[in-house]
């Protein structure tokens, strides 16, 4: 019964921080197409209002989505480095046992 729990908390988490990434990069990727085209360029490029907020207030959206994905990124991996690991190591055998 607690390897269950284990894993279904296990699971639960490897889901939240999935579901946080695919946000974070749904939102980065949306806000970084606005900012390459939704913004006029000339004099009053700056002020342009798209969606209730300015273009420097999209590049700070944008910049802490970016930074919010990079973090939870580096917690996926962190996650799920024994398996990386042992994947790593099981495609480099196969090769070396091609080779010989």
């Amino acid at each position: 019964m607690k390897n269950y729990m284990k894993k279904l908390n296990k699971n639960k988490v490897n889901y939240w921080i999935d579901f946080v990434m695919l946000l974070t990069f749904i939102g980065s990727a949306v806000s970084g197409l606005i900012l390459w085209g939704g913004f006029s360029r000339g004099f009053h490029r700056g002020q342009t209002i798209f969606l209730g907020m300015v273009k420097h207030q999209w590049k700070q959206f944008h910049l802490v989505l970016g930074f919010i994905l990079l973090i939870v990124v580096f917690i996926h991996i962190l996650l799920h480095s024994k398996w990386i690991i042992k994947m790593t190591k099981n495609i480099f055998k196969k090769a070396k046992n091609k080779n010989i």
